[in-house]
């Protein structure tokens, strides 16, 4: 699925959701009202295996960090999915997604919440937070 965009727009709150993966990471992404740019994030899956330490150069070159072992859980890695896999729910009032894989919830962007949440990861850092059930249920169920 590498350099692929799964995208689904909210028909009340004219926000999108985005699915990027581009080979060495994959992140959910949120627009802004009116589908322009991205006003949160949340760390998906790594589409290889954690590196040992991030890639600065890389990074500042502009390209999105490959997910370092220290902040991987046994989660994160899903080697080439199928698009059809992936899923967007949204929440009522469209400012809240979920992205699910196969049915099941593995990362999300909340309103009220600086940082999005991924399965992927086993504590917060710059890739985001660990995944929080309660949170997912309270918003998405």
């Amino acid at each position: 699925m590498a350099n692929t965009f799964v995208e689904n727009c909210h028909p009340e709150s004219a926000r999108c959701a985005i699915l990027e993966d581009n080979g060495s990471s994959a992140w959910l992404y949120l627009t802004p009202v009116g589908g322009e740019g991205i006003e949160q994030d949340a760390f998906a899956y790594s589409p290889v295996a954690p590196r040992e330490e991030l890639n600065r150069a890389a990074i500042e070159a502009g390209n999105p960090p490959i997910l370092t072992r220290k902040y991987a859980s046994s989660r994160a890695v899903l080697e080439s999915p199928e698009e059809h896999s992936f899923q967007f729910v949204w929440s009522s009032d469209g400012e809240s997604v979920a992205l699910l894989y196969n049915g099941d919830p593995i990362a999300m962007v909340v309103s009220g919440y600086d940082k999005g949440f991924s399965v992927a990861l086993v504590s917060e850092s710059g890739f985001g937070q660990a995944w929080d059930q309660s949170v997912y249920e309270a918003v998405f169920e």
